[in-house]
């Protein structure tokens, strides 16, 4: 059951298929991630075993 406004848009199409090709979902990029969100990540890290 969709909501009445959701109901409008059109229905997904999956994309194209190319032979020998790497199929990544949509949420999913073949590069690594930039030097400071690995930077961020890591300094969150430190703190993501104590309580407040």
């Amino acid at each position: 059951m969709l909501r009445n406004d959701l109901s409008s848009f059109p229905e997904y199409k999956v994309g194209k298929d190319f032979p020998n090709a790497l199929k990544l979902s949509s949420n999913e990029v073949p590069f690594p991630p930039a030097e400071d969100i690995i930077a961020a990540v890591a300094d969150a890290a430190r703190t993501t075993n104590r309580y407040q």
